[in-house]
Formats: structure tokens, C-alpha cells, sequence
């Protein structure tokens, strides 16, 4: 497979393989394209029962509640553990 980029996403794509720590832009391409390729489209889902959703709910309460209280992580951080994730996941 070969995908053409132009030289400034080219670019763009090794500035974020470096800061995420790959070692390639290749590999980091490959890595995404995996999860993309394996995440279930939105269509594969059924709706949600009203006990889903309702568990659901509380959930995203308890997140925000854990939020407030700084028990959250930034979003570097939750970049980093989603990469180091995917990294054994494909090991």
C-alpha cells in the first residue's frame, strides 16, 4: 500500500510520530491505520437500552466527579497511556 501526503502533512505526521516517541513515521502511520482499521463503526452498534443508559449516565457522572475532585489525567497524558495501549496491544 502507498499513500501520497503532501510534504507538509508529511511533515506534520513526523513531528506527532516523534513527540509520541516512534522511532518511525511509518510505524506510527501503521499503528493508527491498525486501530482505525479494528475500531467498530458507529453503524455496528445498537442503541442503547434505557438501563444502558442510564448506567451510561452515572458513569459519565462519576468521571466528572472524579474530574473535580483532580483525579483526571490531561490530555498528554491520556495521549501517552492511548499510545503505550496500542504499542502492547501490537507487540
Amino acid at each position: 500500500m502507498q499513500i501520497d501526503l503532501p510534504s507538509s502533512e508529511q511533515n506534520r505526521l513526523a513531528a506527532l510520530a516523534a513527540e509520541a516517541g516512534y522511532e518511525s513515521v511509518e510505524r506510527f502511520a501503521t499503528e493508527h491505520l491498525l486501530a482505525l482499521a479494528h475500531n467498530p463503526k458507529e453503524s455496528d452498534f445498537a442503541p442503547l437500552t434505557d438501563e444502558e443508559l442510564k448506567a451510561s449516565l452515572a458513569m459519565c457522572d462519576e468521571s466528572m466527579a472524579q474530574i473535580d475532585r483532580g483525579e483526571g489525567l490531561t490530555v498528554e497524558e491520556a495521549r501517552k497511556e492511548t499510545i503505550n495501549q496500542l504499542r502492547s496491544n501490537n507487540q
